[in-house]
């Protein structure tokens, strides 16, 4: 479908308002989830004054959820996707967390995260431990976000969540 449409622009035989109506159309009822995700991210590109087509967007890595455009590199996912990727993020990260932080979701006293901060990326795996015995994964993943936000944690760039039509957008450089 995308490449129909870049076809048609290729020939000049359809305008911008055109290719935003197509791109719409296809958020909307592409059987395809790539398609669709695509066209959502064309259609964020184009509404933020960028004259994006598909030949424009490069996929990058196997999973279909994230793609180049000039020099940047960004992730468009779903809420169920966004959700998973943040909590990955942070299991991920435990170790580069404020010992404040960490200290007041688990209850336990500062200095233990002081001490583990010296271990660095060796640490997480403890800090683990340590927040599922306490105060549990799950909420400290909340909290988390409800601190920073998703954009935080999944967009390094700029720190920014962008949702648009359905899918949340993160620049990754």
């Amino acid at each position: 479908m995308l490449n129909t449409l870049q076809a048609l622009i290729d020939g000049a035989e359809i305008g911008g308002d055109t290719i935003n109506s197509c791109l719409n159309a296809i958020v909307e009822h592409a059987e395809d989830d790539d398609d669709r995700r695509l066209a959502a991210f064309l259609l964020w590109l184009r509404d933020n004054g960028n004259d994006a087509v598909p030949d424009g967007i490069g996929a990058v890595g196997s999973y279909g959820e994230s793609f180049s455009y000039g020099h940047s590199y960004y992730r468009v996912l779903t809420e169920d996707e966004a959700h998973q990727a943040v909590r990955d993020a942070i299991v991920d990260s435990l170790w580069a967390f404020r010992p404040e932080f960490l200290a007041s979701e688990t209850g336990l006293d500062i200095s233990v995260f002081e001490a583990l901060a010296d271990k660095c990326e060796g640490a997480n795996d403890a800090v683990l431990s340590l927040i599922k015995g306490t105060c549990g994964l799950d909420d400290f993943v909340n909290d988390a976000v409800s601190a920073d936000g998703r954009g935080h944690f999944l967009a390094p760039y700029d720190g920014e969540e962008r949702e648009f039509v359905g899918y949340y957008i993160y620049q990754e450089n």
